[in-house]
């Protein structure tokens, strides 16, 4: 379904977004403690810690929706490599070209 890694792609730019303005806001706050030194930088450090929280979970959803997507247990399917469904683990075998088998083989020089 392709609703789900929309969502997921929205979801990363949105929290790419979130970690912009927190370090525009970072820098604000920097350079007002260096301007003026009083109770005018509290309220950035109350949206800096929401911006953080807001971070925060935004990466926890995206980290479940990454692992619960599938896409990994996909891609460890292409490779041939075993999901735990009975499947046997072919890379090495596409990657030496060998069967396995002690025979000799003939080259094609």
């Amino acid at each position: 379904m392709l609703v789900k890694p929309v969502l997921l792609l929205v979801l990363l730019m949105l929290e790419n977004i979130i970690l912009l303005l927190n370090l525009i806001l970072m820098l604000l706050e920097m350079l007002l403690v260096q301007v003026v030194q009083g109770l005018v930088v509290v309220p950035l450090l109350w949206m800096d810690a929401i911006l953080v929280w807001m971070d925060a979970v935004l990466v926890v959803v995206l980290l479940l929706g990454f692992l619960g997507s599938g896409s990994v247990g996909s891609a460890r399917s292409r490779a041939g490599e075993s999901t735990g469904s009975g499947t046997t683990t072919k890379t090495a075998e596409a990657a030496t070209g060998s069967t396995g088998s002690t025979e000799p083989t003939e080259s094609t020089e």
